[in-house]
């Protein structure tokens, strides 16, 4: 269950660097482990030395079982444990030593045991089996492209990473943060930033964790959900918003039964155990479903949503699956974000375009303004995804903005 509790469209629920001394907010306090008109850009030779010739994907094309976008870039976690980025290189997102993007599937070297990714705006995490979490990227002021362990994390059971700061369930129920904390968004009761794993004030029962622009939310094992961090447009979802940040959690209104939380930009939704889809927040492109305003002040249902099983929100959309996931998204898509090939928004659900029937839902970080793409891990374990691709996170082998669904180059 807790793979598939994750946002950012992140799918439900659910990272700064201190490499060699060198402190990077976003990735965390770490410890290096030794052992379509933009046309196809240069992206050297990023490639696996085994990798196949002519696509640069994985080597053996194993199955996805986890995937998670940020803001220009995707990872994608294969059934051999092995991680795999394509898109933006911003700062080392990609876990490769080079300063070019890949429009195709890259190796993030080192790791051979991971079972969740996590993508935030310029760094990636992957938890492992034992439930440590490597890390790697950064933001302006530094890091390293190269994988290094979240110190003091050795339990962690979901995760997931927002513009410059991630958040981990760990075992006994409890959340820990690290990143950035300007307005709150690690529930410690503080503003100030951590690199090191922080724990979250008054947390103890959660099963899933979701991370959004500067807020985040818990998934307790109740159904009911808690966020906190900054509460602009009525993200938090307590009915009361403001320019304050909110330190620590505050109860989501009217919600008992979720089965699922995504965080976005600036609003959220929550999965109910019946099917319905409940959202708030910030609504001026449509994406907390209802008729385009500026924010929808406590939770409410989606109108003709009942039957719901996948959820995920990016900056300015959301999208859902119903049984047999079948995808349909709502809000901004001036990129295409709903990828039903029109490039019109809509506060009504419409179906994405094509057969695609996915197991779980991503959307991109928040930080890509209202650009966040979207992408589905299919019931074959290969990717499709869909929106914005300036520099090649939807791993399609080109730089070309998708309307409509496309497969990621190298997976099944």
């Amino acid at each position: 269950m807790l793979d598939h509790l994750r946002g950012r469209v992140r799918v439900v629920v659910f990272a700064a660097l201190l490499l060699g001394g060198s402190l990077s907010i976003s990735a965390c306090h770490l410890s290096h482990d030794d052992g379509r008109d933009a046309g196809r850009p240069d992206t050297g030779d990023l490639r696996e030395p085994d990798a196949a010739e002519g696509d640069g994907g994985p080597p053996g094309h194993g199955r996805v079982v986890s995937v998670a976008a940020g803001a220009f870039h995707t990872c994608a976690v294969t059934d051999d444990g092995r991680v795999w980025c394509w898109g933006g290189n911003d700062f080392g997102a990609l876990g490769v030593d080079v300063e070019r993007l890949s429009t195709t599937p890259v190796r993030v070297s080192e790791i051979d045991d991971a079972v969740q990714v996590a993508a935030g705006e310029h760094h990636s995490c992957a938890r492992q089996g034992t439930g440590t979490v490597q890390c790697w990227g950064s933001t302006a002021s530094g890091g390293s492209p190269f994988p290094g362990r979240v110190v003091g994390l050795t339990d962690a059971l979901d995760i997931d990473a927002g513009p410059g700061f991630t958040c981990a369930v760990v075992s006994g129920g409890g959340v820990r943060c690290w990143g950035r904390n300007g307005s709150g968004q690690l529930g410690d009761g503080t503003t100030i930033d951590r690199a090191s794993p922080s724990m979250v004030v008054g947390v103890d029962d959660a099963v899933g964790v979701s991370t959004g622009a500067e807020h985040a939310c818990a998934l307790h094992a109740s159904g009911a959900i808690s966020c906190w961090g900054a509460n602009r447009e009525a993200r938090l979802g307590n009915g009361l918003g403001g320019a304050e940040p909110v330190v620590v959690p505050v109860d989501v209104l009217y919600i008992d039964d979720a089965v699922a939380v995504a965080a976005g930009g600036a609003h959220t939704c929550a999965l109910r155990s019946g099917g319905e889809l409940w959202c708030w927040g910030m609504n001026r492109e449509g994406q907390a479903g209802s008729i385009p305003s500026t924010q929808v002040n406590v939770p409410r249902a989606v109108s003709g949503v009942l039957d719901a099983i996948l959820l995920a929100t990016g900056p300015g959309h959301t999208c859902f699956a119903r049984a047999p996931g079948t995808v349909s998204c709502f809000g901004t898509n001036e990129w295409g974000q709903l990828g039903d090939g029109t490039g019109t928004r809509s506060h009504i659900p419409v179906p994405v375009a094509g057969d695609v029937r996915a197991t779980a839902l991503i959307a991109g970080d928040a930080s890509g303004g209202i650009h966040g793409h979207s992408c589905a891990l299919l019931s074959d374990g290969g990717v499709s995804c869909w929106g914005p691709n300036e520099q090649g996170q939807l791993g399609d082998g080109t730089s070309i903005t998708a309307l409509h669904p496309t497969r990621v180059v190298g997976f099944p």
